[in-house]
């Protein structure tokens, strides 16, 4: 068990560096973000160097570079156009099911809408087009582009009690070190719960 504890601390530590690749920062406690304050137009804000570009033109841009076909691309501008001042898939309430919508608008079925969703998914910022903040964690974690199971699945079953710095909880529950749930509680820290 200590090569493994070993292996994983090391994986953890070298994602750290993943933080410079990040455009912005939670200022915040908390992994939602929410004392962060910011701007309610996006595409005022968001800005990728010097150009000044929306957000949704950045979006549009990556998505024009993707060899995919026409229907494809119609769904992924359906999903980018329809993304909240965060980045978020969210309707402006919980009940709203935009997956269900963008279909009916691009005379889709949900299935290809949620297959294209996982593509604009990979677009940058890491954690675009999420559909809630475990989500936006998780997509994170993914584009370190390493097999880290354990930090995807701390952030599926321990997100709560990772805000409520129950460590041990998360440790005994996950058999590791709490040195290491505090090194992945660090990873998660450096993601951006507002990629928008």
């Amino acid at each position: 068990s200590a090569p493994y504890e070993e292996e994983t601390l090391n994986q953890i530590k070298r994602q750290q560096d993943y933080k410079d690749y990040l455009n912005a920062r939670t200022e915040g406690p908390s992994f939602t973000g929410m004392s962060e304050e910011i701007p309610e137009d996006r595409d005022q804000r968001f800005s990728t160097g010097n150009t000044g570009k929306s957000l949704s033109d950045y979006l549009l841009e990556q998505l024009a570079l993707l060899e995919i076909n026409e229907k494809e691309k119609e769904i992924a501008y359906h999903i980018i156009m329809n993304l909240n001042e965060n980045g978020y898939l969210k309707g402006e309430s919980e009940e709203e099911d935009l997956v269900n919508r963008i279909a009916t608008n691009a005379r889709a079925s949900e299935d290809d809408v949620l297959r294209v969703l996982k593509i604009v998914q990979g677009f940058d910022p890491p954690g675009i087009a999420a559909r809630d903040v475990k989500e936006c964690l998780i997509i994170q974690a993914k584009h370190l582009n390493c097999k880290n199971d354990l930090l995807i699945k701390a952030i599926e079953e321990h997100l709560p009690n990772f805000e409520k710095k129950r460590y041990e909880v998360i440790a005994k529950a996950l058999n590791i070190t709490e040195e290491i749930v505090r090194d992945i509680e660090k990873t998660i820290r450096n993601f951006n719960p507002k990629p928008g």
